[in-house]
């Protein structure tokens, strides 16, 4: 399984909805209200069960999700949640990274944005979150927003990479008629 994560507002929602373009289905559909979306209904009830109630066993829940690819931000978010996803084997991630100025100010516009608790910082959480699945020995890669946006072999490569087989031609026609450099806000230079 691929699990796709990031500190919110760093371009996991695009890279989920190509996933589904591409008849990969992470689940879930796109928010208006907070202009996101992709994120299966039942994993997030999971993690979240497992931020609210930390001493929950949800292994067969978890073992349950039979989703090749599944996006949350909040395996990044709650440091809860990584340890619990341990009992499922096979897991890879890519982790979605972008400056922190600009994913601090994409979430100032609007308070409805998934946010860190309170005293933890999205610098923190990033740490942990590489410390964490560099000690459970799980395979990660990194992609780059918003410089993936016109560099898809970097796309492929972590898709493929997470097991996803396709088209390279296929997928970077799909990726163009996807993104768009307009919608992109709090663009620092890279």
């Amino acid at each position: 399984m691929l699990i796709i994560t990031g500190t919110g507002r760093c371009g996991t929602s695009l890279l989920a909805k190509h996933c589904q373009d591409l008849g990969f289905d992470p689940g879930g559909g796109w928010e208006n209200r907070v202009n996101a979306g992709y994120e299966d209904a039942t994993v997030v009830r999971i993690n979240n069960d497992l931020h609210d109630h930390p001493r929950t066993d949800a292994t067969n829940r978890i073992a349950a999700v039979k989703k090749r690819v599944i996006k949350d931000p909040r395996f990044l978010m709650y440091k809860e949640v990584l340890p619990a996803w341990r009992a499922r084997p096979h897991l890879k991630f890519v982790l979605m990274v972008r400056s922190l100025t600009d994913v601090l100010a994409s979430v100032e516009e609007d308070p409805k944005r998934f946010r860190p608790q309170a005293g933890q910082s999205h610098a923190e959480l990033l740490a942990d979150f590489v410390i964490r699945v560099t000690e459970y020995g799980y395979p990660f890669r990194t992609l780059h927003f918003p410089s993936c946006l016109e560099n898809y072999q970097r796309v492929y490569n972590v898709l493929t990479f997470g097991g996803l087989e396709y088209d390279f031609d296929y997928g970077a026609r799909r990726w163009d008629k996807l993104t768009d450099w307009n919608k992109v806000h709090h663009r620092s230079s890279f």
